[in-house]
């Protein structure tokens, strides 16, 4: 539903920190893993058909290429990170679910149960935010519990999914906002209450996500302005530009297709995580993390399996169960993050990572300290 609170400001409770290099030792999710967060895709590289092929005789670089560094004042020097809390007080709590371009925050609101009652895009350096959305039942009264994930932006647009709360039967919706116009509308939702969407992309101007119903997936693709989605291709989720052409899931496996739908070739048996931006392609085997750059080299790292990952720019970062990693492809210096690390995201040219003040702390609002930078 079009939220009518689009432009209205609400104080947002944010301590805010000055810039520093956030010490030392800081889509897209696994395929098929609806109704979590994914991250956003990378754009296309120009005069290219694609990625170029590894070379014959080509082996993968040793690990031991990689240097591995806990400061990321060290590992990806240039970058001056913004520091803000979740929350402080009574006000409302963030939960990021998203960047855009110009680095703002794209966030579920929380109450004080952690519940969100809110979509909003939040300015980390004033505090300031611009709720998009709220959460109302069909009658436009009393507000209705859901869960929002999965957050894209580009220059214009805004786009996220939500669902309805565990025990409510309600499906999901792809939620489009339009910064040009300042309207937020519902751009496409599920025929059934038991239907399940994730891994949403927004690059080269289309909507990409992962749509599934009594087990069959389909890959979906629309513009921000179309009034209604097309499936681009059955029996695949997960799809994200690759250079000229399209990386998905089929089944396990991670495939490169042509825009059009053709398949191409088969990059991996199994995946667990990938993600894509411009020609570098990083994927998670089960165990590692490997990541293939426009040049057909592989770097490989025997890193713990990824829970999420994203791509943007020249970094890759990841979230395993014990903390955030963020490769710089051109250096091929590996950053770790703090193992209280509880969320990571490259996108919209900006890099955004949270640490719990209170690793494993289950309260819905513990503090979370974030570090926003953009990418040097």
């Amino acid at each position: 539903m079009t939220a009518r609170a689009v432009g209205r400001r609400t104080a947002l409770a944010l301590l805010l920190g000055a810039a520093a290099g956030c010490g030392a030792s800081q889509g897209a999710t696994g395929p098929g893993s609806a109704g979590k967060p994914s991250a956003p895709g990378g754009g296309a590289s120009p005069g290219r058909s694609g990625p170029a092929a590894p070379r014959p005789g080509t082996s993968p670089a040793a690990p031991g290429r990689i240097r591995t560094v806990t400061s990321v004042r060290e590992g990806l020097p240039g970058m001056r990170p913004l520091r803000f809390h979740s929350s402080i007080g009574p006000g409302p709590a963030i939960a990021p679910i998203g960047l855009t371009p110009d680095g703002k925050v794209l966030a579920s609101l929380l109450d004080a149960r952690g519940v969100g009652s809110a979509v909003a895009l939040v300015d980390p350096g004033t505090g300031a935010a611009t709720v998009l959305s709220r959460f109302q039942d069909g009658s436009g009264g009393a507000l209705k519990t859901r869960q929002s994930y999965s957050g894209v932006a580009d220059a214009r647009h805004v786009a996220w999914l939500d669902s309805a709360a565990q025990g409510e039967a309600a499906g999901w919706r792809l939620m489009v906002h339009d910064r040009a116009s300042g309207r937020t509308r519902v751009a496409a939702r599920s025929g059934t209450p038991v239907a399940e969407a994730g891994d949403l992309s927004l690059a080269d101007g289309r909507l990409r996500w992962s749509a599934s119903r009594g087990g069959s997936r389909s890959a979906m693709v629309m513009r921000p302005g179309d009034s209604a989605p097309k499936v681009w291709r059955a029996k695949t989720g997960a799809a994200q530009p690759y250079g000229r052409d399209v990386v998905a899931v089929a089944g396990d496996r991670l495939v490169r297709f042509s825009a059009e739908g053709r398949r191409r070739e088969v990059l991996a048996e199994y995946v667990t995580a990938f993600a894509a931006a411009g020609d570098v392609l990083a994927w998670c085997p089960g165990e590692g993390v490997i990541v293939r750059l426009g040049d057909g080299s592989r770097l490989e790292l025997p890193e713990e399996p990824a829970l999420t990952m994203s791509a943007d720019g020249p970094l890759v970062a990841w979230q395993a169960e014990t903390g955030g990693a963020v490769l710089d492809t051109r250096t091929r210096v590996l950053t770790r993050l703090p193992k209280a690390t509880s969320f990571v995201l490259a996108a919209g040219g900006h890099l955004l990572w949270g640490v719990a003040d209170r690793a494993g702390d289950p309260q819905p609002r513990s503090r979370t300290t974030y570090h926003l930078a953009r990418i040097a």
